[in-house]
Formats: C-alpha cells, sequence, structure tokens
C-alpha cells in the first residue's frame, strides 16, 4: 500500500473512530434538578460532533455552562482531562478579551481538592478573578472524566470585591452547584 492511501486510510479511520467516540457521551438528565436559585437549559448539542453538547444554568447571581464532549478522543485519559483543564482557561481569557478587553484577569488558582472531593464529575479545579469597568467576578473552570468523556464546567459569580472574604464566596456558590448537580446526577443513576 502506498504511503498516500495508508496516510489517507488512517484519517478516514480517525474520523470514523472520533464519531463512534462521541455517541458513548450520556446526556445527563436534569429534569429532577431542584434548587431554588438556579434554573436549568435544556442540552444543546454543537454542529461538530467532537464539541458534543453544553447544558446552562441561570442561578441569581451566577451562571455555569456544563459541556460533555469527547474532542474526537476515543479513550481519553488524565493527561487528556488536563489539556483540556488548560484550553478551559485559556477559553476564560479568550472570552474576557473579546467581551471587554479592558478586563484584568488573574492568573488560575487551584480550587482546594476537599472542596469537590466527593463530587463524581470533577477531578480538578481552578479559580480565577476578573475585573473590569462592570465589575468583579470569580470564574471557575472544572474539569472531569466520565464515561469515556470529558465534563467540564465553567461558572462565574459576580462578587463585590477581589478581597479573600468575597472570592470565598464565589467559590462557595460553585460548590453548591456541583453538589446540587452530583446529588442530581446520582438520582438518575448518570454517574454509575
Amino acid at each position: 500500500m502506498s504511503a498516500a492511501k495508508w496516510y489517507c486510510l488512517s484519517v478516514l479511520t480517525a474520523c470514523l473512530l472520533s464519531g463512534t467516540a462521541l455517541a458513548e457521551c450520556r446526556v445527563p438528565a436534569f429534569d429532577a434538578f431542584q434548587h431554588p436559585d438556579w434554573a436549568v437549559d435544556q442540552p444543546v448539542r454543537y454542529d461538530d460532533s467532537k464539541y458534543g453538547f453544553s447544558i446552562a444554568f441561570h442561578g441569581r447571581h451566577a451562571k455555569g455552562t456544563f459541556f460533555i464532549y469527547d474532542y474526537g478522543v476515543s479513550n481519553p485519559e488524565a493527561a487528556d482531562a488536563e489539556e483540556q483543564l488548560k484550553q478551559a482557561v485559556h477559553e476564560v481569557y479568550y472570552i474576557a478579551e473579546k467581551l471587554t478587553p479592558e478586563t484584568v484577569l488573574s492568573d488560575p488558582y487551584l480550587v482546594p481538592e476537599k472542596l469537590y472531593a466527593d463530587i463524581g464529575f470533577v477531578d480538578n479545579a481552578v479559580y480565577l478573578t476578573t475585573s473590569s469597568n462592570t465589575g468583579q467576578a470569580v470564574t471557575v473552570a472544572s474539569m472531569g472524566l466520565l464515561h469515556g468523556c470529558f465534563h467540564k464546567l465553567r461558572y462565574t459569580h459576580p462578587v463585590q470585591s477581589l478581597e479573600t472574604v468575597d472570592i470565598s464566596e464565589g467559590l462557595k456558590g460553585f460548590i453548591v452547584l456541583i453538589q446540587e448537580m452530583n446529588d442530581t446526577m446520582t438520582h438518575t443513576n448518570y454517574l454509575k
């Protein structure tokens, strides 16, 4: 077989396998999600199957978007999830620069593992702070691997200041949301 044919066959196989991998990503049912401060949208599927789908959460003072996808990787590993978490942080910077170029963003900081140790869809999480003409916020990006798919949550919580007490308040809001999500996914057997 010529090198050109071998290359074409390899590319075709990779495309077919990546499409197969997405079919494995399950949609969690949030119909039973019952928190008075949060509303949940229906899942939105992306045109490019490797990006999977997202589910938006709207709170009184915060918002979150939950992404479940395979990114074309048929058997993702911890190193792949670490790269996806780094990409999630880059997305936060990109979005801030596009929407409000004057935004000042901090470096990312690790969220203490003890805060999410019992959450079945979070393996790592980082937070950063933002400050702009419109106010300050704490943004958290979390990543986990479950059922062969990446589970990314991007959460933003406006705060009064970037003092430690207000940053802690933003992180507490993140923890409340992921605990409620985890309870719902446990109740619907998604985490099994």
